[in-house]
This record gives structure tokens, sequence and C-alpha cells, in this order.
């Protein structure tokens, strides 16, 4: 006992910054402590410790959730008195089936009617209303319904459907809503000036105002500039600068300023950076305060209403389960950060136009494990206080409100468009996002690197529209899309051929002298869907050069240790290229430049190192061996 009474007693020495950084440059062993922090694509400098320095500047104690500027939550007690809705997009290919699925959802969890703006074009009409919702009480479900241009009559075919059916038009709630900078942003044009085009939407939105008061009708869709390669500064100071441009536009169309900012909804799509989503999630509602407060919103007012969507930036067409652990992640944060409602994604979204049953189901049952199973919808803002997670916000806020500064100096977010601007802010980052997945620095799993090479991919990517349009389009994209591509390459050679494009290792010395480098090179080309050859090592130069010219390949690959290139390495290379000109000799590994000097001399074409472009060079093999 007295054992446990002295454990019980025992305290821990106060330690500081400064002899937590002497102890961690020990274990580093002569790297420079700067190795341990990462710029992120938003510009900020993430640190392995975050201390109560970094926030000291901050009013954390004045942060109450349900008050203040909102970061840790629009009500007092979050979850707790509601939880997020559940709310999957549903995709019905006529009202009867949409009618079908609504009903099935709804029985199996679904907590919110959720329609793309492609599905409510099928149900434009009263007639199909009419079959659509048969048998859903809408007073008792709320809705999240997104609107175009080629919809606008919904608005008044859904008056009088409720009319007809007797329904409650004052007990209606959610969104039915529309974002035109969107549908300018993914069409790339509008059928009349963006002007006349606002007034259209307003007369409809002020019909939906009157006839549905608690109906949200304007949509801030930051999933656009998300999915089109944006980083979380850019999809906050994107998103903010589109509802200011709906609130200037609109200010007229409302009673009063705080009517007009409960008709906004906004629609985030969340990354796989997750205290990056949580951080961008908690920014978005300060950066809403702030604005609010600007136009002299009373404090109710100032609370914000967010859709979550889990993002198809990140997902793959190649080893799909895996984006069920994408999904998860982002539908953690999404809840983390705190949201009003939610969709995951399911993981065969990008392989099929139309998800299955059983991704349906994975993808609701993820939202119903958080909230049944994980206890999510029983905490407040469980972030709030966390060093690092306050930082990151901060920052975030703090670099979105000057890009949003920025937008403001060149006119608004429309004449920003018009000029190019958002377009070019966000190429330059996908760009850079990209360079780093063909690299292999941001690693994609089962994509570019551990990648299943038996897995055929049974849908079909898409190409980007080339069509000239008034204005540069953001197409929605997802990462590993171009990576992708050139696997799928080889894949229909094979198709076409009988035969998959092969590279043949020729491995020197013994099987722990060469296997890092072997296994390196077999998962570098195995993204580009290539057969590996390989053997268990040679060591000589006779016996590999006639091992290799037993083989077919045109491709070798000389994979061991330094010393053995040194011995070995350009005699074969030497005898493979005068066997045969065309063949193609790749060393694995980056060398001296007096070594690498020798080894081009006797005729092997490059180096396959950490540092090298996977997607180019594997591109750049494909067109050599008349694959492309």
């Amino acid at each position: 006992m007295a054992n446990v009474e002295s454990m019980k007693s025992q305290t821990f020495d106060v330690i500081d910054y400064e002899t937590w950084k002497t102890e961690v440059e020990k274990s580093l062993k002569g790297k420079p402590f700067e190795k341990l922090f990462t710029t992120t694509y938003e510009g900020i400098v993430l640190k392995p410790l975050y201390t109560r320095a970094d926030v000291s500047q901050l009013s954390l104690a004045s942060e109450w959730p349900g008050f203040g500027t909102h970061i840790r939550g629009s009500t007092p007690l979050g979850y707790v008195e509601r939880a997020w809705y559940v709310a999957q997009q549903l995709e019905g290919s006529s009202p009867q089936a949409l009618n079908r699925l609504l009903q099935e959802e709804l029985s199996r969890g679904l907590k919110m009617i959720n329609l793309s703006k492609v599905t409510s074009r099928l149900i434009n009409q009263k007639k199909d209303m009419r079959i659509a919702f048969e048998g859903i009480s809408l007073e008792s479900i709320p809705l999240f319904i997104q609107l175009d241009l080629q919809s606008v009559q919904f608005i008044d075919e859904f008056i009088a459907y409720c009319q007809e059916l007797d329904i409650d038009m004052n007990l209606l709630t959610g969104t039915i809503g529309f974002d035109i900078i969107r549908d300018y942003l993914e069409e790339g044009e509008l059928p009349s000036s963006i002007d006349n085009t606002l007034k259209t939407v307003q007369e409809a939105m002020l019909k939906l105002a009157e006839a549905a008061p608690q109906l949200q009708s304007i949509i801030v869709n930051g999933d656009v500039y998300h999915n089109g390669g944006a980083h979380a500064v850019q999809e906050l100071a994107f998103s903010i600068a589109t509802a200011v441009e709906y609130i200037n536009s609109c200010k007229s169309t409302f009673v009063n300023i705080d009517e007009l900012l409960r008709k906004v909804k906004f629609h985030v799509s969340v990354g796989s950076q997750f205290f990056m989503e949580i951080a961008k999630l908690r920014a978005l509602k300060r950066l809403w305060t702030t604005v609010a407060t600007a136009y002299g919103a009373s404090e109710q007012a100032k609370a914000i209403s967010i859709h979550a969507s889990t993002s198809s930036f990140t997902k793959t067409v190649y080893d799909p389960y895996v984006n069920m652990l994408r999904a998860t992640n982002e539908a953690f944060a999404a809840t983390i950060g705190g949201i009003d409602s939610m969709h995951v994604s399911s993981f065969d979204t990008e392989t099929v136009n139309d998800s299955s049953t059983f991704s349906r189901r994975i993808a609701r049952n993820t939202q119903l494990i958080l909230q049944q199973e994980s206890y999510l919808n029983k905490v407040v803002d469980p972030a709030g206080g966390s060093w690092y997670v306050e930082s990151l916000t901060d920052e975030l806020a703090t670099k979105a409100w000057k890009l949003f500064q920025q937008i403001e100096q060149l006119g608004g977010m429309t004449e920003a468009i018009k000029q190019g601007f958002v377009q070019k802010e966000i190429q330059q980052v996908y760009d850079a996002r990209v360079k780093n997945v063909a690299q292999r620095k941001e690693k994609i799993v089962g994509t570019n690197m551990y990648v299943n090479a038996t897995e055929p991919y049974k849908g079909q990517l898409t190409e980007a529209e080339t069509t000239e349009k008034d204005i540069v389009k953001i197409p929605k994209r997802r990462l590993t899309a171009e990576f992708e591509s050139i696997r799928l390459v080889s894949e229909e050679y094979e198709r076409k051929t009988g035969v998959r494009p092969t590279v043949t290792l020729i491995n020197l010395g013994p099987i722990p002298a060469h296997k890092a480098r072997a296994d390196f090179i077999s998962g570098f080309f195995g993204a580009g869907g290539f057969v590996i050859e390989k053997n268990d090592g040679h060591e000589s130069i006779d016996s590999a050069v006639s091992w290799a010219n037993q083989q077919s390949s045109r491709v070798f690959i000389i994979c061991g240790k330094d010393d053995a290139y040194e011995n070995m390495a350009a005699s074969i290379s030497a005898q493979l290229k005068q066997q045969n000109p065309s063949t193609v000799v790749y060393v694995a590994g980056k060398q001296e430049a007096e070594l690498e000097k020798q080894l081009k001399e006797s005729g092997v074409d490059d180096f396959i190192h950490i540092r090298s472009n996977c997607y180019e060079t594997i591109k750049s093999l494909q067109q050599t061996l008349g694959v492309i």
C-alpha cells in the first residue's frame, strides 16, 4: 500500500520548451531542428510542438460555444442539443427511382433529404414531385435541395405542390437554394449577364421566403474550389467573397440584414488533412461572424449554417475500398470542426456513376457509427483549447481574410473570376499538388504507393472539356486522375496486345544487397501498371548479361549497392546496349557525379531515385515502348 500511495503522490518536473528542444536535437543526431517543421500548401509552417505561447495573443478565455466568434459552435450545447443531420446525397434516374431511394434511406438512418442540382431537374414539375415525395412527410424532414438556372421553375412548382397536398410550408426547414457563382465557374458561362441572372434567382428566392420563411435559399458552395484543387485559405476566402457578393446583391430583396443572413447556407468539402480541415471549419465560423458584424447583424443572426461533404478530390478509382478510410477520416474531421449536416461519399462513386446499395450503406453507416458508437454527438467542440488547433485556426482565418480583402480590391468575387484571378490562384496550387503526387512526395495508397498490380480498372477516366467559354472554368478534379491515366494506358495496351508493358530488374549481389532498391523500383514502375520481372541476384557480369539476354523485355533496371555499380553496372549496360541499341537501361539510386558520368557513358539512360518524377518517367517510357 505504501508503494501505491507513493505512486499517487508522484509528480513530474515541469519541462520548458528549450529543455525539450535540446533533447530533441540530441535525438536528431546532427540533423537540423528545422527538419521537423512542415510548410503546407497554405504557406503555414507546422511546428513539431505547440505551447501556450502559440496562443497567448488569442482571446480563448472569452470564446464559448454559441458566443463570441462562434468558432466553438453556433449553439451552447452543440451536438448534445442536436446531432448533425445524416444527409446522404441521393441520385435517382427517375422520380420513381428517387422515391424508392428516399424511402429506403429514410428507413435506415437518413435524416435530411439531399438532392443535387442534377437530380432536382428530374423533379422540376409538380407531377414529378408527387411521385418523388410520395409517402414522405416533408414537414418533419429537413431539406437540402440545390437548384440551378435550369430548375428555377422548381420554386413555383414546389409551392404549388405543397398547396395541393395541404403541406404547411411554415414548418419546412433546411435549404432549397441557388449558387449562381458556382454554376458560372463550373459551366464557364451563364445564359445572361450575372446581374440579370441574379435578378431571376432573387425573384424565385423571394417567393420561397414568403411561402416558407424558415427555408434557406442562398447556397455558398466551397466544394467548387476544393475539388478544383484549392488549399484551405483559398476555399475560405473565395467562399466568404461569394457570400458577400450575394449579400450585397440581395440586400434590397429582404426586409433586414438578419433575415438575409439566415438565408445563407455554406457547403464545405472536407479533405484529408485532418487538423487542417478541423481548423478550416472553425475559421469559417470566425470569418462569417466578422462579416455579419460588419453588416450590423444581431448576435443570433451571426450563427453560421454549414453542410459538409467528404472530398471528391481525394478519392481514387484504383483500390477503391481505401476510399472508405479516406471518407471516414474526412467525416471525423468534419464532425470535430462543427457542422449542421453531412454527406459522406460512397467508396465507389469515382468508379461507377451510380453507387451500389452496399457502398451507400457503408457511407451512411460511417456517420451513424460516429454518432451512435463513437459518441461524437455527445461532445461540444472537442478541439477547443488545443494549442495546435487554435493556432492553426487563427492562421487560416488571418490569411483567408487577407486574400478576401485582395478579392474585394479587384471589385468582388465576380470581377475576380472574370479577370481569371481565382482560377489562376487555384491552378497554381493544383499544379503543385499534382507534381508532388507525380514525384511521390505525396503518397496515395493504391495509386502511386503500395499498388495492387492485379487490380484492373473497370470504369472510364473522364477528360476535361476544352470548349471555349466566357471565362476559364474550374473543373471538378481528382488529385490522382493524371497518375491513374498512365496505369490505365498500360491496361489498355494489354487489352489490345495481350501483353502488359514490362520492366526487368537486374539485381546484383545477394538479396540483402539489392532488396531495398529492387523493392523501390517495383513500387515505382508498378504504379504505372508495368509487370516487374525479378531475379535473386547475380554475382558476376557474365551471369547478369546472360540472364538478361534470355528475357523478352527491352527495359532493364540495375539494382544493387553503390560498390556493385562501380564494379559491374557499366559493363552490363555497355554489353546490353551493344547487343541491342534500343534497349533501355536504368540504374536504381542517385549516384555521385563521377560514377554517374561513367555509367552514362556506358549507355545508362537514366537514374531512378526518390526524387525522380514517377509520372513523367513512366509516361516517357510508355512513349518509347510505343504503349502510348
